[in-house]
């Protein structure tokens, strides 16, 4: 990841270095749009580094400190709480943290980019509306049964 990161800089690097004759308004207007948004690609993969290297550094930390502090017959035998405390920690190391990894990219994304994050707020904005104009059509059927279940109740009444 750290490999690809590095690679991608150094791409956006090569392409802004290039010089573009500006031929209309409208050109270079895009390339300074074009700048922005590798501006909000370079933190967004700088902060997934960040995270990843930060999620997994700590496995193998953990993993050579408990290798290092394992007790032997000479050692003394180690307390309750600091095994406690031990255990916490492998189980955040080995479980939590090298899956919040795998998670980690889109919210990252949102929070970073505000490329990633327009299309994102038009696209829950479609479902709700979409969501709303169902549950409208819901209600009025909802609204339409219970009329006629007391529609039907003031019949069966009049009946008797």
């Amino acid at each position: 990841m750290i490999l690809f990161s590095l690679l991608t800089f150094y791409n956006i690097r090569r392409i802004s270095r290039r010089i573009l004759p500006i031929f209309n308004n409208r050109r270079s207007v895009d390339g300074i749009r074009f700048r922005r948004y590798d501006y909000q690609i370079m933190r967004m993969l700088i902060c997934q580094v960040v995270v990843y290297f930060i999620s997994t550094i700590l496995h193998p930390t953990n993993t050579l400190y408990r290798s290092l502090t394992i007790v032997s017959k000479d050692s003394p035998v180690k307390s309750s709480s600091r095994q406690a405390i031990e255990d916490f920690i492998t189980y955040l190391t080995w479980s939590f943290l090298i899956y919040l990894n795998s998670c980690s990219a889109f919210y990252i994304n949102f929070c970073v980019s505000q490329i990633f994050r327009s299309p994102f707020y038009r696209l829950i904005n479609y479902l709700l509306s979409w969501l709303q104009h169902d549950q409208e059509g819901q209600r009025l059927f909802v609204q339409n049964n219970r009329r006629i279940s007391v529609e039907m109740r003031s019949l069966q009444r009049q009946q008797y």
